[in-house]
């Protein structure tokens, strides 16, 4: 199993999606959020971070077709 290293980049895209979740719930404060949507926006934190550095990650793999 390989774990990738996460960059700056990857947490600020995880960042901006938790915010956007907040947003859609209308809180600000993550004191007030309950137990569910606090397991939410770390799901949500942590999933979009993840997929960041995935997606980085399969891109540098991916040999473009025009150069086979």
């Amino acid at each position: 199993v390989m774990t990738p290293i996460l960059t700056r980049a990857d947490v600020m895209r995880g960042g901006k999606a938790a915010g956007q979740y907040l947003e859609s719930i209308r809180k600000s404060d993550l004191s007030d959020l309950t137990q569910d949507q606090w397991a939410t926006f770390c799901c949500v934190l942590v999933n979009e971070t993840n997929r960041a550095a995935g997606e980085r990650m399969v891109g540098a793999w991916t040999v473009p077709m025009g150069d086979l």
